[in-house]
C-alpha cells in the first residue's frame, strides 16, 4: 500500500481517508468499517517488481503507442491502462472503467502478444476480457493462449491458442483465427 488509510470519529461521524482525500463519512459505525477496510483492500498490491522495473520491461518489448506517466505510476497502451499503486490493470474504452484480472502480468502479456504479431489488435483481446467480467465469466491469459469460462458456453469454456491458431471448444479443437474465436464469444456472452 503506498498511502495511509485512515478512519477517524469526528462531530459524531467516521471519516475514512486515503492519504488526504475523503472515501467516506458516515454516522453508521459498521458502514464506516466496512469502507474502511475496502479501502484498504481497494489500495494493496502484490508488487514484486518496482514501477521501474515495470517500465525497463515494457521498454524492452519496443511497444511503439504506450503512455508511461511515471508521476501517477501508469502505464497505457490504447484501451489498456495499469496503475502500479493498486497493481490493477483496466479496460478504458467504450466510455469504461473496467478492472481486469492479472495486474502488470496481464498486462505485459497483452503487449507481448501484440508485439508478437499473435494479435492484430490488442485493444480486441482487452475488450474481450473486459466484457467477460462483465458478464461473470472468467479468463485466464498465458503467453500463448486464453481461455474463457463461463456457464453461457457449451463446455463450460472456450479457448484459443494463438501459436498454433487453435480454438478449443471443451471437446473439440479446430485450426481457426482470433477473430472466430471473438464472435464466438461475443455471441454466447
Amino acid at each position: 500500500m503506498s498511502q495511509k488509510v485512515t478512519l477517524t470519529y469526528e462531530n459524531n461521524e467516521y471519516i475514512v481517508c486515503l492519504g488526504n482525500a475523503v472515501l467516506a463519512q458516515d454516522k453508521d459505525e459498521e458502514r464506516a468499517i466496512v469502507a474502511f477496510k475496502n479501502a484498504i483492500k481497494n489500495n494493496m498490491s502484490q508488487k514484486t517488481l518496482s514501477f521501474k522495473e515495470m517500465v525497463e520491461k515494457v521498454n524492452a518489448l519496443g511497444v511503439k503507442d504506450i503512455e508511461i506517466n511515471e508521476t501517477y505510476g501508469a502505464m497505457q497502451s490504447g484501451d489498456l491502462k495499469y496503475f502500479y499503486h493498486t497493481g490493477k490493470a483496466f479496460y478504458t474504452g467504450s466510455n469504461k472503467m473496467v478492472v481486469l484480472q492479472g495486474g502488470f502480468d496481464y498486462f505485459y502479456k497483452v503487449l507481448s502478444l501484440g508485439v508478437n504479431r499473435q494479435l492484430e489488435s490488442t485493444d480486441e483481446l482487452v475488450e474481450l476480457c473486459a466484457l467477460a467480467m462483465e458478464k461473470g465469466a472468467t479468463y485466464s491469459l498465458t503467453e500463448d493462449s486464453i481461455s474463457i469460462a463461463s456457464a453461457a458456453f457449451s463446455y463450460g469454456n472456450v479457448g484459443f491458442n494463438f501459436v498454433n491458431s487453435k480454438l478449443n471448444k471443451g471437446t473439440s479443437s479446430e485450426k481457426s483465427t482470433f477473430e472466430v474465436f471473438r464472435s464466438l464469444v461475443l455471441a454466447a456472452l
